[in-house]
């Protein structure tokens, strides 16, 4: 009689497909964890949106290096390293750009003024934070406030003024923001801020205007545009110090 030929158990061979799919998973997985080291290293990081920030700075106080792997930065913990480093950055946004791009932009708090202190024009914004300084040699185009004096400025702090001009600190503060807000901050060349009660800003450097007591800059400042329409040229000077319409006067500056 001849021996029938015993089979090799299905169970061994699907053992042997499962191995060897295994196998081939894991060699794949490993050749595209290669490929991705090799061709996603970083190889430029770009700063955007600076203008107070040095980019080196921003650049070394992310931890984000060339030659490493785009995709195994840590995008929260750069965007807070940034924002302790630099208290007047608002906001930091952190993208890849594919292959080897790493992207980041940073909004950084607006000068709306400068005050001159020990050789340097120290920025502060509408809020009356300071940002930082430049040399006086070099004059930021931002209007110059003048009748004030600050006190130790630090980036990143709220600006300090002696005791007996507390009413000046919180008068600025309301008046840059009531400039920003009717889009006139930009064309202010300089604040006059030597007597509280009597506060005088020049704009556009021919517009002289006489605010008065720091109160109800909304409506004193909407005078601004209607006294230089109808092309009006020459110095003029705008007495809005009493808020009422009757009193505002418009005159040839001598």
């Amino acid at each position: 009689m001849r021996r029938k030929k015993q089979r090799e158990p299905r169970y061994g061979r699907r053992r042997l497909g499962f191995a060897a799919a295994l196998v081939s998973v894991c060699l794949f997985m490993a050749l595209a964890l290669m490929s991705a080291g090799l061709f996603f290293r970083i190889n430029e990081i770009e700063i955007r949106g600076v203008a107070l920030v040095n980019p080196a700075a921003a650049r070394e106080a992310s931890e984000i290096t060339v030659g490493k792997n785009i995709f195994l930065i840590d995008k929260l913990k750069a965007s807070d390293a940034i924002s302790r480093k630099f208290p007047y950055v608002e906001s930091v946004s952190i993208r890849r750009e594919l292959p080897g791009t790493v992207i980041i932009e940073l909004t950084e708090a607006r000068a709306a003024c400068v005050v001159k202190h020990m050789g340097y024009y120290w920025m502060l914004d509408e809020n009356v934070r300071v940002l930082g300084a430049t040399p006086a040699i070099q004059k930021p185009e931002y209007a110059e406030v003048s009748g004030v004096t600050l006190l130790a400025p630090v980036a990143g702090r709220q600006a300090v003024f002696p005791q007996g001009e507390q009413e000046k600190l919180l008068a600025l503060s309301r008046l840059l923001t009531a400039l920003d807000e009717a889009g006139l901050l930009r064309s202010v060349k300089s604040i006059n801020m030597e007597k509280v009660y009597d506060v005088y800003l020049d704009y556009e450097g021919r517009l002289e205007v006489r605010l008065g007591m720091p109160d109800d800059y909304a409506y004193k400042l909407s005078y601004i545009p209607h006294a230089l329409k109808n092309g009006r040229e020459g110095s003029w000077l705008l007495d809005v110090s009493v808020a009422r319409e009757e009193n505002v006067l418009l005159s040839p500056r001598d």
